[in-house]
């Protein structure tokens, strides 16, 4: 399906005020939104586009920033001192690192740069309007939400809503953005970067997962898919979660974690409490980094895919039967994985799925896992295929990073905002030589967001709340130059280039020497969506193809997989 027909969907109640002071501008993109949207109101400088934005209840800000009275970046700052959720998207045709900064902090959801490329556009529209509908709901009257409960039967949607959130509050994630560096003096030092999908198909799901961390390097990988429909399966589903997880703290605490422990104690425990010809899919992986060694049993869950250092994939097929209520026998196997680059484990709803064209993603998966470096790009190259899932889908990724470096580049600066500046430029530069003009601006993007937040939070340590304030009140650049005169802490950027056959792999590493960034408060925010917090980083996260931090929150890579040639 188009980007333009799926905004239909999502935009066909929502009203748009669009700043533009060039009338050729204005009139060639109002056409192209026009019919897309409920309402569209036109403004010819900031100014009147600030007067227009509070007489009429908007759902989405698009504006140029260079224009008479008042340009767009001012108007920004007004509207968020009273506002700071409506998405904004601002086309511009001058970006550079200070200007991206500021607006980010401003708020700024989605940038399109001029001259404008309609897909482009549509794009950010699509990005930004994602959460609008349902943030909408919220500032809508009470009579509002009583007519759309009406229709969503309001008692019984409430309570499997509530119980959804339970679901992923008990859903334990200890590699949520994080990599594992591992230090060997045999083999030397490596890190691995695990990134996720979680799609339940419907409130409630059938689907769940858990990553453990049971000490330094081992970790354990936890995927389930009740077999049934609704309430039935979702049940079994977290009291199976809820079960290994406590199984697996408490082996943690006394120093004495095994699988086959954790897989029988597990076994014990759910046996009695599954309804007759009930079946329980699920698989269990046991990942020692240090030592290279993996352990599993897959219990009639999709093959376990690994891909070799040498490009071969390998596939490990189900090892053991569908729990049930009658007792089966058992069966754990211990494979060397030091030739091993990349693992993934996913749920049925992946490989299953039939496309509109009667296609089915198993026939994709293969070469698909091959080509991607995570979790995200995997999913992003399913759903060009796959429009319509039918089933929950869970995907579990894991990639080392590669040997195949091609370029490498160490730069380290005071941590100081016109630093910043200067290093952002020669990060631009580097980046050139491998990157289209509108990837690197993309990147550059994402970099600065990531570079600035390891500012606030490796250094000052400026809290959310006080940030807001500051941008509010217009006093955040002299809060910022008031902190640096005693700030004596560094910033170091790492840019490596890995030479992945077709495209280019692009990490990004930035450490400071601070207390770190707390990266659970973004799991806390996935898992409450009344939270707001973390935008920037989100705007990245669309960006990238993975964030991943060190254990302390003071060193982020940022991956990116760029086209050869494209």
């Amino acid at each position: 399906m188009k980007t333009m027909d799926r905004l239909k969907d999502i935009t066909s109640q929502l009203k748009v005020l669009y700043v533009e002071d060039e009338d050729l501008f204005r009139m060639t993109v109002g056409g192209k939104l026009r019919g897309h949207f409920k309402e569209i109101i036109f403004a010819e400088n900031g100014l009147e586009g600030l007067k227009k934005y509070f007489e009429n209840d908007i759902d989405l800000l698009i504006t140029d920033n260079l224009m008479p009275v008042m340009n767009g970046l001012e108007m920004i700052q007004e509207i968020r001192k009273k506002d700071t959720k409506t998405p904004i998207i601002l086309v511009t045709g001058f970006i550079d690192t200070d200007f991206l900064i500021k607006s980010i902090n401003l708020g700024v959801t989605q940038f399109v740069a001029k001259p404008i490329n309609f897909d482009n556009l549509f794009n950010a529209i699509e990005i930004a309007t994602q959460r609008v509908i349902l943030e909408n709901l919220e500032r809508k009257t009470r009579q509002q939400e009583i007519e759309l409960f009406k229709y969503r039967e309001k008692y019984h949607s409430l309570q499997q809503e509530r119980a959804f959130r339970k679901e992923l509050n008990i859903i334990k994630n200890d590699l949520f953005m994080r990599k594992i560096s591992i230090r060997n003096e045999n083999s030397g030092d490596s890190q691995w970067f695990c990134s996720y999908i979680f799609k339940p198909l419907d409130i409630m799901s059938g689907d769940s997962y858990s990553i453990r961390r049971l000490g330094d390097d081992r970790y354990l990988f936890f995927l389930i898919d009740a077999m049934g429909k609704g309430l039935s399966a979702s049940v079994t589903t977290m009291l199976s979660t809820s079960y290994i997880n406590h199984i697996t703290s408490e082996m943690i605490k006394d120093g004495n974690f095994t699988l086959q422990d954790c897989i029988e104690s597990y076994q014990r425990f759910i046996k009695p409490e599954l309804i007759d010809e009930e079946i329980v899919c699920l698989s269990l992986v046991y990942l020692d980094f240090r030592l290279s060694r993996m352990v599993y049993a897959n219990f009639s869950m999709p093959p376990i895919m690994l891909q070799k250092i040498n490009g071969e994939v390998e596939i490990l097929k189900s090892n053991n039967l569908p729990l049930m209520k009658v007792d089966i026998p058992l069966r754990i196997q211990d494979i060397d994985i030091s030739d091993v680059s990349k693992i993934m484990l996913y749920s049925d709803g992946l490989n299953e799925c039939y496309s509109t064209k009667g296609e089915l993603y198993n026939d994709y998966i293969r070469a698909d896992f091959k080509s991607c470096c995570s979790a995200k790009d995997l999913f992003d190259k399913f759903r060009r295929v796959m429009t319509n899932p039918n089933d929950d889908i869970t995907i579990v990724f894991l990639k080392k990073k590669p040997a195949s470096k091609i370029f490498s580049k160490t730069m380290t600066i005071l941590s100081k905002i016109k630093e910043i500046t200067l290093l952002s430029e020669q990060v631009k530069e580097v980046l050139s030589a491998f990157m289209k003009s509108d990837d690197t601006i993309l990147f550059m993007s994402a970099f600065s967001e990531i570079i600035l937040n390891s500012y606030e939070h490796g250094h000052i340590e400026l809290p959310t709340s006080k940030k807001r304030e500051l941008i509010a009140n217009d006093t955040y650049d002299d809060y910022l130059r008031e902190c640096e005169k005693t700030c004596k802490s560094c910033i170091e950027v790492t840019i490596e280039v890995f030479d992945e056959v077709e495209d280019y792999l692009i990490c990004a590493c930035i450490k400071d020497s601070g207390c770190g960034f707390d990266v659970d408060s973004m799991q806390r925010v996935e898992k409450n969506n009344a939270a707001f917090s973390g935008r920037g980083i989100k705007i990245a996260e669309s960006i990238l193809d993975g964030i991943y931090y060190n254990q302390k929150g003071n060193e982020a890579t940022l991956i990116k997989k760029i086209k050869k040639g494209g």
